[in-house]
């Protein structure tokens, strides 16, 4: 096997992020590495979550091998190690990665660069007064879905994102929900990353949910 090179591992400097911001202009995709609360707190406009165990899970699906890819890490072990888990797979057109997302100082950035995360019993308002223009959009395997279903929710399953976004109208409010929460937040960072403005994530999302409807 190639040695993964050096410079895939370096630290770029902040002067290199407004390129890889401008949609029209940047010269790859941004693969956020860290948590999921910590992007949904707060991340770089257009880059996709994809941490730990879902960046070999899921990377297939949404990266393309002759796309260069920058990471946004904690640190430089963390960007490291993704960097070489994506080099064992093939990925190796890796730039480097950047670290430190700061908070914006209007409430305009920051909800550009901010997942609102909502909780089982706002989920459960939203089902039982529902809005015309809102949708529960769960992306969990179909296996998943047939032994536990939202009933009120359309399924597309995350690995489908890709070819499958352009069903689903930006106008729309889509709340995201899957197992846990976690693959919800890859997929509000892939819709957000598409134009989709209006996304938030049903944080633990199916385990939520049944604990939510046992308390009832």
């Amino acid at each position: 096997d190639t040695p993964i090179p050096a410079v895939a591992c370096q630290k770029l400097a902040p002067d290199a992020l407004p390129a890889w911001q401008k949609s029209a202009e940047r010269p790859g995709v941004l693969i956020d590495v860290r948590s999921h609360a910590q992007f949904r707190d707060c991340h770089y406009p257009g880059s996709l979550n994809l941490p730990g165990a879902l960046l070999s899970a899921y990377g297939g699906w949404f990266l393309d091998y002759s796309t260069p890819i920058a990471l946004v890490a904690d640190s430089h072990q963390q960007a490291t190690e993704s960097a070489e888990q994506l080099w064992r797979m093939g990925y190796q057109q890796i730039s480097g990665y950047l670290t430190l997302v700061p908070k914006p100082d209007t409430v305009e950035a920051y909800q550009r660069q901010h997942v609102k995360a909502i909780t089982a019993d706002k989920v459960d308002e939203r089902i039982k007064a529902p809005r015309a223009n809102w949708q529960l959009l769960d992306v969990r395997k179909q296996e998943e879905v047939e032994n536990n279903e939202f009933k009120q929710a359309k399924h597309i399953y995350l690995g489908y994102l890709p070819e499958m976004h352009h069903q689903l109208d930006k106008s729309r409010h889509y709340t995201l929900a899957c197992g846990s929460g976690k693959r919800a937040t890859v997929a509000a960072s892939y819709l957000l990353a598409q134009g989709f403005e209006n996304v938030d994530v049903f944080i633990g999302s199916m385990q939520a949910w049944q604990s939510y409807q046992q308390g009832a």
